[in-house]
């Protein structure tokens, strides 16, 4: 007990642990033409590699937040239509988690 917490990285990134210090952040808010937030699956993919570095799901106002694995090198997010929504999937590319 009290030793650093442990996460595992998700699925496609190899089955290597991560500890809790090696973990960044990449926050945003996904929106619509109309500048209103919307739920969205929200992807980030390595750049290096194509690897799976996180998945969430914005919240109804659009703002989510993805804890990734240390890397200091740019990720794809891809902000996906969820179930119903015949909208285009949003693509940012060359995103630097901090």
């Amino acid at each position: 007990m009290g030793g650093p917490t442990c996460y595992v990285q998700p699925a496609g990134a190899y089955g290597k642990a991560y500890y809790r210090d090696q973990w960044k952040s990449l926050s945003g808010v996904v929106k619509n033409a109309a500048g209103v937030g919307i739920p969205r699956r929200v992807i980030a993919i390595d750049n290096r590699d194509g690897a799976l570095r996180g998945i969430t799901t914005s919240a109804a106002d659009g703002t989510f937040t993805l804890k990734i694995s240390d890397t200091i090198e740019p990720v794809t997010v891809i902000a996906v239509p969820l179930p119903g929504d015949q909208r285009n999937a949003l693509i940012y590319d060359a995103v630097t988690p901090v």
